[in-house]
């Protein structure tokens, strides 16, 4: 096809020529559809090429579109890029597919292929198969290899013969642009928070991801074939640039000596936490292995790694276990989680969970307080058990507004002004924390901006 279009509209075969030499190898061209896919929903337009910052000449813009919008839908998807930027190891590949019915027949030859068992394949190991010519093999790395380190995994190499896990992990990452975002996604999809997730639950979850895009999930994400996928296995899959450099690194240690040994000389101002600077300075690591570390290892997102965080990363290649980033503090009898700083205040009032936070909703607060708001959550329910909305006895013992209202307006409110400085107030209320959030809204001195 890309030959024949060549020749009937030799235009485009110059002007992707010229683009190719441009973005000499994959990778390159992965990074340039993510630049243009302004939208992040897995196509480019016309309209997204021509305002990027890449300044495409019309010409360019028409020639590409000619070439990979096969479907004339006007718009391109990696794929179809990737066969307009590399026509002909595009062709090999799709020949080879043929051949693959099903993810099965996929991992399979790979597994047959890797010989070694180390849960990567090499050329050598490709060409001692006698599964695939010269041509094909070079193909397969040329769309395959898309870290160029000369070495296919299994995802990568899946990705090329069985596309749509490109097209799934594409929709599931689309949003997650750290760990942090990648282990809050997993809560939000472990419903009954086990810790593990389940085909099932993935298909529960009121998600637009079809059984193909949660099997193609599954077929890279669940390393120890468990039928579920587990934290460190989710974070694998969405942020694998992350977790490759990182096992890289934690390969040159013995132990965990080795590990405090490292930390303890990149902690030049023994302060018991090492920051960007002080590891790009007084270690080997670039400026890649740099940004793993603290994607991965800051779990509390202070911006310094500390000994505990940094064993966790180099001993799991993983995250250690959330921590909050607030404090609990009493004014008069009751509780507040309070967190972050500045003049603008968020109250949060809390569901049925509670004021402890057992359904995320310190995590949730943590995020937005970053933002730059001070958030306090105070703890409505005081001492009594957490409930249901089925037990309305329950229900009316912790509604009581002359209650909530007393100690607001006698020492929550004036804590705010007079101790923290606040100068405006906002409040969020989930669940039944609605209510209270309702209630506290019909004070106009207290809520300038909701």
């Amino acid at each position: 096809m890309g030959e024949f279009i060549a020749i009937m509209f030799p235009s485009a075969g110059e002007a992707i020529s010229k683009l190719s030499k441009s973005f000499p190898n994959i990778d390159q061209v992965k990074n340039l559809f993510k630049q243009l896919d302004f939208d992040n929903d897995g196509f480019i337009t016309k309209a997204e090429m021509g305002e990027s910052s890449h300044r495409f000449s019309p010409q360019e813009i028409d020639s590409i579109f000619a070439l990979g919008d096969i479907n004339d839908d006007g718009a391109i998807d990696l794929e179809e890029f990737i066969g307009v930027m590399y026509p002909s190891a595009s062709t090999v590949v799709n020949r080879l597919r043929a051949k693959y019915h099903n993810m099965n027949e996929v991992k399979r030859a790979f597994a047959g292929i890797d010989k070694n068992g180390d849960g990567l394949i090499s050329k050598e190991e490709m060409y001692q198969c006698d599964t695939f010519n010269s041509q094909e093999i070079e193909a397969l790395f040329t769309l395959g290899d898309s870290n160029n380190d000369g070495e296919i995994d299994l995802e990568e190499f899946i990705g090329v013969l069985y596309p749509v896990v490109a097209q799934a992990l594409l929709k599931f990452t689309k949003d997650i642009h750290n760990v942090e975002d990648a282990r809050f996604l997993f809560k939000q999809l472990d419903k009954d928070s086990d810790g593990l997730l389940s085909q099932e639950e993935l298909r529960k979850c009121g998600t637009t991801f079809s059984s193909k895009e949660i099997e193609a999930l599954f077929a890279v994400g669940d390393i120890n074939s468990d039928g579920e996928i587990d934290l460190n296995e989710f974070i694998n899959v969405m942020c694998p640039g992350a977790t490759t450099v990182i096992s890289r690194i934690s390969a040159g240690f013995n132990g965990v000596q080795d590990i405090k040994k490292c930390f303890e000389e990149m902690d030049t101002n023994c302060d018991g936490k090492i920051s960007r600077c002080e590891m790009a300075q007084y270690s080997h690591l670039n400026e890649q292995e740099v940004n793993a570390v603290f994607e991965l290892g800051d779990a509390d997102r202070d911006g310094e790694i500390d000994l505990q965080e940094f064993i966790g990363v180099m001993t799991t290649s993983s995250p250690v276990a959330y921590k909050e980033a607030g404090e609990v503090v009493t004014v008069g009898d009751m509780e507040i989680y309070k967190v972050g700083e500045g003049v603008k205040c968020i109250i949060w009032c809390h569901d049925l969970a509670g004021f402890s936070g057992a359904d995320r909703t310190r995590q949730l607060v943590d995020k937005l307080a970053a933002l730059g708001y001070l958030i306090l959550i105070p703890n409505f329910f005081g001492d009594k058990d957490c409930g249901s909305l089925a037990d309305t006895q329950w229900v009316k013992s912790v509604s009581d507004w002359s209650t909530i209202r007393d100690t607001w307006v006698e020492r929550i409110y004036p804590w705010l002004r007079d101790h923290l400085g606040v100068r405006c107030v906002g409040v969020v209320g989930t669940g039944w924390g609605a209510y209270a959030a309702c209630r506290l809204a019909s004070y106009i001195y207290i809520c300038i901006y909701i």
